[in-house]
């Protein structure tokens, strides 16, 4: 349930966490939205948010706090909404997937690695705005893909008024229309659809004339977004490396296993999978990097990205993994084997620690030194086999064999690794108190 998962209590995460009555879990940021939405609501709430309800857009905050209303003040209300929009995001990445491939099957597995996607699963139950963000982006995105399919101004009206609800829930959901006038520039169309345009500036523009009207202190406002944006802030520009190759938490806590610094694999075999369809399909890889571009870019700009600002691209990355999987066995044998030694063997190592834990072992260096070595040397094996066999097909044969072997200890191992408390521990092993 989402009130049970992710948990931050006071005594696992003491700077961040928090222990105030039937709010005990929440991470210190969604308290502060849901102080805000309970604000909006004119709902008492423990503790008075420390800052004004002009520093965020209101959308998805309205949406908490009609979820307060229906259900109560409770960790369950305030964490629903990011979970219904993250569950309809999953929906859209499937139709998304099924319009730009054409196949049901690639759109099936896009969509299954979204919720297998760890990381994804922790921030998408969370109360945070980007949830909303990343729903209306989809959304907008989806419509760009009808109109260029179809040239009916529906959907281009349609995708601006999801761009325009994107920044809406919170402000950097500005991502959207900036991408929005991207893409039209880049396939030829922005001239052609500027007026439509006007309608994403207008609901642009409706928060702040609201919320001058609410506070009569426009000033007070713009100093509100300005302090929000970290506008004229430098030296957080590496926050993009550490945020989208890193295994971090919400708090921008970089994990580590045995001292180093753990990598995000979820998101870097997402990586792998977009410069596959680069390799194969390049058209259909575009919109994907302008998604990244406009992401990284709009935010180098603005001070840096914030620790869980990924979550509105993670559908976004997940796009081109059905691609990938479906074709994942037609790889270049040393593309695999490549993949195996810089990825699967870090992820086997911690596994069989982890592993050795459960019996008590605590030096591990000798006890997987032998299946360290099997896995290193198996596909060497089969792949040496294959180079010296004289029988074409018998070659063929063991290639796929070692293509399907190397693949699934990649798969699995990833999996294992994130939902036995491998990789997220600080995740897994935290334990909800009454």
């Amino acid at each position: 349930m989402v009130d049970k998962f992710p948990y931050f209590s006071i005594s696992d995460y003491p700077w961040v966490g928090t222990d105030s009555g039937i709010l005990k879990g929440l991470y210190y940021d969604e308290r502060a939205y849901v102080g805000l939405a309970t604000k909006l609501i004119n709902k008492p709430f423990p503790v008075e948010p420390e800052i004004p309800l002009s520093f965020q857009p209101w959308l998805q905050l309205l949406a908490i706090g009609g979820s307060i209303l229906i259900f109560g003040l409770n960790l369950f209300s305030v964490r629903l909404p990011s979970a219904i929009f993250s569950s309809v995001s999953i929906v859209i990445v499937y139709l998304i997937c099924v319009e730009k491939f054409e196949n049901k099957t690639v759109a099936f597995l896009s969509s299954l690695y979204l919720i297998a996607m760890f990381p994804a699963l922790v921030f998408n139950r969370m109360v945070f705005l980007e949830n909303g963000v990343a729903l209306f982006f989809l959304a907008a995105y989806f419509c760009l893909l009808q109109y260029s399919k179809k040239n009916e101004k529906k959907y281009m009206i349609l995708s601006v008024i999801f761009s325009g609800c994107s920044f809406l829930c919170k402000i950097t959901g500005l991502v959207t229309p900036l991408f929005l006038a991207i893409y039209l520039a880049y396939n030829k169309r922005l001239k052609k659809n500027i007026k439509f345009l006007s309608i994403t500036v207008a609901l642009v523009i409706i928060f702040p004339v609201i919320a001058s009207v609410f506070y009569q202190n426009l000033l007070h406002m713009i100093t509100s977004f300005i302090k929000n944006w970290y506008l004229g802030r430098t030296g957080n520009e590496f926050s993009i490396w550490t945020y989208m190759f890193l295994n971090t938490m919400p708090s921008g806590y970089i994990t580590e296993f045995r001292g180093y610094p753990q990598l995000e694999y979820w998101y870097v075999f997402a990586y792998i999978a977009l410069a596959y369809l680069t390799k194969t399909e390049r058209k259909k890889a575009i919109d994907i990097y302008l998604v990244i571009f406009t992401f990284v870019g709009l935010f180098y700009f603005a001070g840096g990205i914030g620790s869980y600002f990924i979550t509105i691209i993670q559908p976004f990355l997940a796009i081109p993994m059905g691609y990938l999987l479906k074709k994942i066995m037609t790889l270049s044998k040393f593309s695999l084997l490549l993949m195996h030694f810089l990825f699967t063997l870090p992820m086997q190592t911690a596994l069989h620690i982890y592993i050795a834990s459960l019996g008590g072992i605590t030096t591990y260096d000798q006890v997987i030194l032998i299946p360290k070595i099997i896995i290193i040397c198996i596909p060497i094996i089969l792949m040496l086999f294959s180079y010296y066999s004289s029988n074409q097909a018998d070659s063929k044969r063991l290639d796929l064999i070692n293509n399907k072997i190397l693949v699934l200890l990649f798969l699995g191992t990833l999996i294992l690794n994130s939902y036995l408390p491998v990789f997220y521990p600080h995740y897994l092993l935290v334990k909800t108190t009454p």
